[in-house]
């Protein structure tokens, strides 16, 4: 069995990563959730472990975007959720179908998540809802209010990272520049790529296809057919290129846009 944990603090993500050895799991980490959503398709692990302390908002499109990319996703997901969660997220966790939280890794909340895995809502942490008769009302604005913040996230991903993570500024990226990986093998090497990024102006995630690789030259189609503010001249920051030489962060620049984006991109060291 596979578990996927993605946290930005390492004290966290050694425990957990011991916790699940100890249960008889394989462990994948992620320190950067974007790269962790590029590869949840390839790894489709069996148990999720997602910092809300970290990713206070993307938690919820990480379910959402990843239950949609893999036919029959239905990994136990456990949130590790800061003291006091309060009771409109846990409602929201409910209808994605979270299947409890814990407040830190300390051994008796770590207690909590192996109740968690073993038995139902009623253990420790579980997302008990306060009021189970909550009528079909109150499902459905949790769940508008969910599909809402998960496109909506802050404008920099700098201001969801935690601070013990180091932040690639502008200055950084340009800096720490390195090659794009190359496509070695046959065939067309747009077929091999996969691009990510999000949106400078809105936060959201942007997937699509990559029509053309010509490093350092992308050309992108998006999924979404409307995206406003990306315009020639626009610089992405945050963004992630795989192929099967691997994977790369990403800054690019857009040199000409419409229905497709021709990105000029560099690679960034972290």
């Amino acid at each position: 069995m596979k578990a996927l944990i993605v946290s930005a603090s390492k004290n966290n993500t050694d425990l957990l990563v011991s916790y699940a050895h100890d249960a008889g799991y394989d462990t994948i980490t992620y320190t950067w959730l974007l790269k962790a959503l590029d590869n949840v398709e390839e790894i489709t692990p069996h148990l999720v472990i997602l910092s809300a302390v970290d990713y206070p908002r993307q938690w919820k499109t990480f379910i959402q975007y990843a239950e949609s990319c893999i036919p029959g996703f239905k990994p136990d997901i456990v949130l590790l959720a800061p003291a006091g969660f309060d009771e409109s997220e846990i409602q929201k966790a409910h209808w994605l179908g979270v299947r409890g939280y814990i407040t830190g890794t300390d051994e008796a909340q770590l207690a909590k998540l192996r109740g968690l895995l073993q038995g139902g809502a009623e253990s420790a942490g579980g997302l008990v809802i306060a009021d189970e008769k909550a009528d079909e009302a109150d499902a459905a604005n949790a769940a508008d209010e969910a599909d809402s913040e998960a496109s909506d996230f802050p404008v920099t991903v700098e201001s969801v990272i935690a601070e013990s993570v180091p932040l690639r500024s502008d200055e950084a990226a340009h800096g720490g520049s390195v090659p794009l990986p190359e496509c070695t093998g046959k065939g067309n090497a747009a077929e091999r790529c996969k691009l990510l990024f999000v949106h400078p102006k809105t936060g959201s995630f942007v997937t699509g296809k990559v029509v053309r690789y010509e490093p350092p030259y992308v050309t992108f189609l998006p999924d979404q057919h409307a995206l406003p503010g990306l315009k020639a001249g626009t610089v992405i920051t945050d963004a992630t290129l795989k192929n099967e030489n691997g994977i790369s962060s990403v800054r690019a620049e857009i040199i000409e846009s419409g229905a497709e984006l021709t990105l000029r991109c560099t690679a960034v060291s972290e």
